[in-house]
């Protein structure tokens, strides 16, 4: 995925040949003037307003000021208006220690693979849930049948199957990992089915997911699945229950969005923002307007048939 701006994490700012251009060249533009390089090395001890970086560098603070205002453009240095014994002055402070160039051409970097794993009840929103619901960790069920309340108690963070017939979970993952890399693909896995009483085979449900905010699409599954015990069920649960899901895996990339390997929407990676800011967004749920509301059941690597969490897989040169 192409950058549309520099990335800055930790006080480091990447840049990418394979971006747009025009992002570079403020900062090489910034760079070039012996002067703005002076200024950006006073900035590394302390902040310091015009006048002070006038004194310093002995230089008049009209100059001072325009030099500022193209390292500001160039987001290397930021300036606040503070009031001082005069009226008000810009207080600056250096906001980069770091900047990285890559300027090897996307087409002769080979692809690598990373992963970030995720306990099914590590969400941090529920939103309109609906019974049947409900959790169960390991050795127990957390809050009760059908009590939307329990996906708020902190035991929520342990569980390990959870299941409601209308509503949604929001979880945060971490952006970190995309710093300073091309994406070129996201995948995300987990295994879930519909939710009926009991279990009930035929019994489609629409589920949807959406990342910060942006809808993927919808994945039909064709029931609530049991009638054999699911492969890592705990004895405790009962056999007259749901048992176990389908494992789907749902991938954007550059050219669309994908249900294995079925496209479902025209969201492209650039589509999703996952360069702003240190987390993003997942949302996976069943929409009261879907044309199939018949709930999810959402298996942890401790029920179901498959031993894993949600697992994001990302792609990068």
């Amino acid at each position: 995925m192409a950058q549309d701006k520099p990335v800055v994490g930790n006080k480091h700012m990447h840049l990418d040949i394979n971006g747009p251009l025009g992002k570079i060249h403020p900062i090489v533009h910034a760079l070039s003037s012996e002067l703005r390089l002076q200024i950006i090395r006073r900035l590394g001890a302390r902040s310091m307003n015009v006048g002070e970086l006038s004194a310093a560098l002995d230089v008049p603070m009209s100059t001072v000021s325009l030099n500022l205002s193209v390292l500001e453009k160039a987001g290397l240095v930021n300036g606040e208006a503070q009031a001082g014994a005069r009226g008000t002055m810009k207080l600056c402070s250096r906001m980069t220690d770091l900047i990285t160039i890559n300027l090897a051409i996307a087409e002769d970097r080979p692809n690598y693979v990373g992963e970030v794993r995720m306990p099914v009840g590590y969400y941090s929103m529920a939103g309109e849930i609906r019974p049947t619901c409900g959790l169960a960790g390991p050795e127990r069920i957390i809050g009760g049948y059908d009590n939307p309340m329990a996906f708020f108690l902190p035991e929520h963070f342990g569980a390990q199957l959870i299941w409601f017939r209308e509503g949604f979970l929001e979880y945060c993952f971490p952006t970190m990992p995309f710093y300073g890399i091309l994406l070129t693909s996201i995948e995300i896995s987990f295994e879930a089915c519909s939710e009926a009483v009991n279990y009930r085979p035929e019994w489609p449900s629409d589920i949807s997911m959406a990342i910060n905010g942006v809808k993927i699409g919808s994945w039909l599954s064709p029931g609530d699945l049991g009638g054999r015990r699911g492969l890592l069920n705990p004895k405790w649960w009962s056999d007259s229950s749901t048992q176990f899901g389908h494992l789907v895996t749902w991938r954007v990339d550059e050219e669309g969005s994908y249900v294995d390997h079925a496209r479902i929407s025209d969201v492209k990676l650039s589509d999703l923002r996952l360069d702003v800011g240190n987390h993003f967004t997942l949302r996976i749920g069943v929409d009261a307007s879907a044309a199939h509301v018949g709930g999810m059941n959402l298996f942890g690597s401790e029920f179901g048939d498959f031993k894993q969490d949600i697992l994001l897989r990302y792609t990068y040169r």
